[in-house]
């Protein structure tokens, strides 16, 4: 074998090695430990109406430059939280499968697997698809390095340029549309592989599915999983978690999700709402302890009581 040959594959030889550098072990060791230290969630602490710990965290994990009342935050997270009791949303696996969550249960399982099933093979071993078609291996590690800074370039224009002007469900639609098309074209030229200029086309449109994977479902499928997905799944962008609740609840369609107008404190929409997703008239854990409040001002007068 050839020195050119050692030259690539040693660098992939330190995985397999003890606690390898850069691995999944190395990070585990990395972040368990961290995970100590890190604040709880505040989402959490109210669900087990720890208000004041709550408020604690919520101050750990903002800065104070950005001028956020984490009371406010706070009051906001226990309305959404007493919307959700409301509509009997719980927490468990079977959850999932009941009522509108199950919507969102498909919307998630949808975006997840569009990210594995999207030719995601060629993000991380982009090398040997070029060695198949035909290129030299020096050539094959020059287009893997070039494929790794485009990806890297791709990611940062992904979160400075198009999730904040765009959102994540346009981006990720329009991102598989063009996923796919260039998918086509690279099997499609496959036929003609023996001839070396086709092989390079077929390279240079590796490298082009490559920024527009990172550019849209590499980057969008694990933060998007809760809320969108394809043509099925609405656009969440600049809506709250309650406002999503409420979407939801009353199966707006996934187009009009931007331009539905909700009023997010309209008790009488959410009593209907409420009575409509009950489950058999059953009293949740929340009713029995006496912590389910209709309204974030009554959330907040009760906190209020605790401090």
């Amino acid at each position: 074998m050839s020195a050119s040959f050692w030259s690539l594959h040693l660098s992939w030889c330190p995985a397999w090695i003890g606690p390898p550098s850069g691995s999944m072990v190395d990070l585990a060791c990395l972040f368990i430990p961290a995970i100590y230290f890190a604040p709880e969630s505040p989402w959490y602490l109210v669900r087990h109406r720890r208000l004041e710990e709550a408020e604690h965290s919520l101050r750990r994990l903002q800065a104070p430059r950005r001028g956020i009342d984490p009371a406010k935050q706070l009051a906001q997270i226990i309305y959404t939280n007493n919307l959700e009791e409301q509509l009997s949303v719980g927490t468990t696996y079977k959850d999932c499968f009941m009522g509108f969550e199950r919507r969102r249960t498909e919307i998630a399982c949808v975006v997840f697997g569009g990210q594995l099933v999207c030719g995601l093979c060629f993000a991380y071993a982009s090398t040997y698809f070029f060695q198949q078609v035909g290129l030299d291996m020096d050539a094959a590690y020059s287009l893997g390095l070039g494929a790794n800074a485009l990806a890297l370039l791709a990611c940062f224009a992904n979160w400075f340029f198009l999730i904040p002007y765009f959102g994540r469900r346009t981006v990720y639609v329009w991102g598989m549309a063009a996923i796919a098309t260039e998918l086509c074209l690279i099997g499609i030229l496959n036929v003609w592989t023996d001839n070396p200029s086709v092989a390079w086309a077929q390279a240079i449109l590796t490298l082009v599915w490559t920024v527009t994977f990172q550019l849209s479902a590499g980057q969008l499928a694990s933060s998007g999983v809760p809320y969108l997905g394809l043509l099925p799944s609405p656009r969440d962008k600049g809506r709250t978690f309650h406002e999503l609740d409420i979407l939801f609840a009353k199966n707006v369609p996934a187009r009009k999700f931007a331009t539905t107008n909700i009023d997010a404190f309209d008790e009488a929409d959410t009593d209907r709402l409420a009575s409509r997703y009950q489950r058999g008239g059953s009293v949740t854990v929340a009713e029995e302890a006496g912590f389910r409040r209709p309204s974030i001002a009554v959330a907040v007068t009760e906190y209020a009581k605790h401090r």
